[in-house]
C-alpha cells in the first residue's frame, strides 16, 4: 500500500538525489522504481518543478511527491545584462532566502552560433580571503547542497535554453563543498540527467592539495583550474592565503598527481595586476615553474574590486607577459573580459542581499 501521509516527515529537496537514490525511495512508498526516471525527465529534461503538471504519473505519486519533496528550482529576484557583451547576472533566491550569483556568458561571433557557459557557485560567500575577490570580502556563511548547485542550472536553462560548459568558478571554493559538488557533476552528467559532458565541466581551485588528489581519484575526467597567480611563495602567501598550509611546490605535486591519473590538461588561472605580478622576472619565474607540466595558462587582466588596490596593466605589459610564456613552449590565453560593467567578471562577484 502507498503512503502518502506526510507527518513528521521533513520536506526535501529533490534535487539532492540522484535517480538511483529517488528510486530507492520510491520503492520504499510503494511505487515502483522506473517513475524515479519519468520524475528525472519532468526535472532535468522538461525543466517541469510542480508535481501537479507531470501528468504521466498517477495522482497517488504526484500527491507523494508534493507532500514529501521541495521541488522548486531557485528563483531569479534580479538579472543584470551587459551592454558590452551580453553577458548575464543571475541573483537567486534559495529555498531558504538566502541568495548566490550565477553568471551566464555567451561566445561566438555573429556568423556562428553563440556558445554558452554557465558559471555557477558553490557556497554562500566564501572562507578564502584573496584579496583580489569581492566574496572572500563577506567571508563563508554555509556551503550550497546539491540540489542549490544543480538547481542554478536548471533556472538559468529554463529561461536561456540549453548550456554548452559549465564552470564551478562562482562564490565559493568548490572543493571546500567537495561531496555535493561531486555528487551535483555526476548528476549533471547523467542521462536522463542534464547529460552535459565531462569534458564541458571545469573546477576551479584556489588549491587544495588533499582535495584534488582526492578528485583525481574520481575518475571524473574533468578540466581542471588552478587560482595560482604567483610565481613564488612569497606573494601567494599575500594573493591567496590558504598558500601558507600549502605552498606551491605541495600545489603542483598534487596537479602532477591528477595530471598522472587523468590525463588531463590542467589550466592555470592568473590574475595579472599593475605593478603588482606583471613583470618579465615574474613572467620567467611563472615559466620555469610550470615548464614540465600539461597545462595551459589563463591570462586574467585585474578587474577592479572595491576595497583592492589591484589595476588593470595595460596592454604591452600583458602581451609582453604572455610572450614570454610562449617564447617558453607554454600555452597562453588572455581570457576575455566578460561583464565588468554589472560587476560578473573574475573575482567581482558578491551576494548583496547576504551582507548584514
Amino acid at each position: 500500500m502507498v503512503n502518502t501521509s506526510t507527518r513528521g516527515v521533513k520536506m526535501k529537496d529533490i534535487l539532492n538525489y540522484t535517480k538511483e537514490e529517488l528510486a530507492d525511495m520510491l520503492q520504499e512508498a510503494g511505487f515502483p522504481s522506473y517513475r524515479g526516471k519519468q520524475i528525472y525527465e519532468w526535472l532535468y529534461t522538461k525543466l517541469i518543478d510542480k508535481p501537479d503538471e507531470m501528468n504521466n504519473l498517477p495522482l497517488a505519486l504526484r500527491l507523494w511527491l508534493k507532500n514529501n519533496f521541495n521541488c522548486k528550482f531557485p528563483v531569479i529576484i534580479k538579472e543584470q545584462i551587459s551592454k558590452i557583451d551580453g553577458t548575464t547576472k543571475f541573483l537567486l533566491q534559495l529555498k531558504d532566502k538566502k541568495t548566490v550569483e550565477t553568471v551566464l556568458m555567451f561566445h561566438g561571433g555573429k556568423n556562428s552560433r553563440k556558445r554558452k557557459t554557465l558559471c555557477i557557485s558553490s557556497q554562500i560567500g566564501c572562507p578564502i580571503g584573496c584579496v583580489f575577490c569581492a566574496t572572500g570580502k563577506m567571508g563563508l556563511d554555509r556551503n550550497l547542497t546539491t540540489g542549490e548547485v544543480i538547481g542554478q542550472i536548471l533556472t538559468v536553462i529554463q529561461r536561456h535554453g540549453d548550456i554548452d560548459n559549465i564552470v564551478y568558478m562562482g562564490m565559493g571554493e568548490p572543493l571546500l563543498n567537495y561531496d555535493s559538488v561531486i555528487k551535483s557533476i555526476r548528476i549533471i552528467i547523467d542521462e536522463p540527467g542534464l547529460n552535459i559532458s565531462v569534458r564541458k565541466i571545469t573546477i576551479s581551485t584556489c588549491g587544495l592539495v588533499p582535495e584534488i588528489k582526492k578528485l583525481a581519484e574520481e575518475a571524473i575526467p574533468l578540466t581542471l583550474a588552478i587560482s595560482l597567480h604567483a610565481s613564488n611563495n612569497e606573494l601567494r602567501n599575500v594573493l591567496v592565503p590558504i598558500n601558507r598550509k600549502y605552498p606551491i611546490e605541495d600545489l603542483l605535486d598534487s596537479v602532477k598527481f591528477f595530471i598522472d591519473k587523468t590525463n588531463r590538461k590542467v589550466t592555470f588561472e592568473y590574475i595579472l595586476a599593475k605593478d603588482l605580478n606583471d613583470s618579465i622576472y615574474h613572467a620567467k619565474q611563472l615559466a620555469e615553474l610550470l615548464r614540465s607540466l600539461l597545462c595551459n595558462i589563463n591570462i586574467i587582466p585585474a578587474n577592479p574590486v572595491e576595497g583592492t588596490e589591484m589595476r588593470k596593466p595595460n596592454a604591452k605589459t600583458v602581451n609582453n607577459f604572455c610572450h614570454i610564456l610562449q617564447s617558453k613552449g607554454i600555452e597562453t590565453v588572455v581570457r576575455s573580459e566578460k561583464g565588468s560593467d554589472i560587476d560578473a567578471a573574475c573575482g567581482q562577484l558578491m551576494a548583496k542581499t547576504n551582507l548584514k
